[in-house]
């Protein structure tokens, strides 16, 4: 065999350093951009204090002095900015996750666990000047995070909460207005995208004031069960190779639905889960419902009370009912903790469902954030199921595992008996 050796001549790399920082630029991630007319901007968090940007006009090999175009207030954060410009010189959209003092758990601000994080945004006309005047603004509605963000990258040492990834992006529509889509774990396991789109202020093409017309009808959200839906034949494999097997199987949740009931006198918080093969119940196999109460912050699981009821089949089949607590750990896992067993259990496998029940005075027994009440909304409804060892498609034995993500809410009211 003969092979055939083209010669590619080596690409030249010119270094040139566009900022020094007074801290650390290497927060993540710096960023860079090149605008329509050639100009270069770079833009970067500063030991994670503040977000600056920088621009040249000879393809990078002279730079202007950084400016600050963020303001997170004394002990705030500006982490991950991300940045797009606009037709009209001089125009840039800068985007970034911020956590100020007053919205942390504790007071104190800074990327710790209490830090509570929102997308924020920036837009200016004139980003070429010596002092461009910069206008910011909150773009997410609510609190995204609540919990550290890592800025470890691939090292391996420390454990940091890696849920949001590195996932932010920023464009400019047609009419000149931001779209921003960033990682959002605010109710789910982990993050998953949410979008916004600006509706007011510069158009960065044309530089005019602009306010887009419409309705902004927030998305409607199921308060009624099920409230959480899911993908059919979603369920995973657990172990290589990491397929996902368009086949029913106990495993491959469906819906959640939560609702309340009273059982001589005392409220009962009711979960029913439905998965698309769950007409068997295989040995060493787990279906768990999620809920939470009284967050801090409007929204955020993370800073409420957070409550599981489990269904559990050990190696012999033997099926238990139980409760518990979740507490939501520095590096983004959850730990779960069972404090006792349900009050009732019980498949239907004819409606492939499992309903597990449990009486509130046990949650509220254990509770930090505040009773659950007439009138608590439950909120981070979601599930997860796990299959030890299932028959797919009538071939293979394989484990399998499957999460939702979150979906309405349910508010305890009169509940039936």
């Amino acid at each position: 065999m003969t092979l055939l050796v083209l010669a590619v001549t080596p690409a030249v790399f010119n270094t040139h350093v566009a900022a020094t920082g007074q801290k650390q630029i290497a927060n993540l991630f710096p960023v860079c951009k090149v605008a329509s007319d050639g100009t270069v901007y770079v833009a970067y968090s500063d030991g994670g204090d503040a977000i600056y940007i920088a621009h040249s006009f000879d393809q990078g090999r002279t730079w202007a002095l950084p400016v600050r175009v963020s303001e997170m207030g004394p002990g705030g954060v500006a982490l991950f900015p991300w940045i797009e410009t606009g037709d009209r010189p001089g125009s840039l959209a800068i985007v970034w996750y911020g956590a100020t003092a007053a919205d942390s758990e504790d007071g104190k601000g800074g990327n710790t666990d209490n830090a509570n994080w929102k997308v924020y945004f920036a837009q200016t006309l004139n980003a070429t000047s010596t002092t461009p005047a910069i206008l910011q603004a909150v773009a997410s509605d609510h609190v995204i995070h609540g919990s550290n963000i890592s800025l470890a990258g691939f090292t391996t040492g420390a454990s940091p909460n890696r849920n949001l990834a590195d996932f932010f992006q920023v464009a400019i529509d047609p009419q000149g207005m931001a779209m921003i889509a960033w990682a959002d774990d605010s109710a789910d396991f982990a993050g998953h995208t949410y979008v916004a789109h600006q509706i007011a202020g510069f158009n960065l093409n044309s530089g005019r004031s602009l306010r887009i017309r419409g309705t902004n009808a927030p998305t409607p959200v199921a308060t009624r069960a099920p409230q959480v839906f899911d993908f059919r034949h979603d369920a995973r494999a657990v172990s290589p190779p990491p397929v996902m097997p368009d086949e029913d199987s106990p495993a491959d949740v469906l819906t959640v639905g939560y609702g309340c009931q009273l059982v001589n006198g005392a409220t009962w918080i009711t979960a029913t889960m439905t998965a698309s093969g769950l007409n068997v119940v295989p040995p060493g196999s787990m279906w768990r419902m999620n809920f939470s109460t009284n967050p801090t912050k409007p929204g955020v699981v993370d800073r409420a009370d957070q409550w599981f009821v489990e269904a559990d089949s050990d190696a012999t089949g033997v099926r238990a009912y139980s409760w518990g607590v979740a507490t939501r750990n520095s590096d983004g896992s959850i730990s779960y903790t069972i404090k006792g067993p349900a009050d009732s259990g019980s498949f239907d496998l004819t409606n492939r469902s499992v309903t597990i029940k449990v009486d509130v005075a046990k949650l509220n027994a254990v509770q930090t954030r505040g009773a659950i009440q007439t009138g608590t909304v439950l909120i981070g409804l979601r599930g997860s199921a796990t299959a030890a060892r299932t028959v797919v498609g009538g071939t293979a034995a394989v484990g399998l595992s499957d999460s939702t993500r979150a979906g309405g809410t349910f508010t305890v009211s009169a509940c039936g008996s």
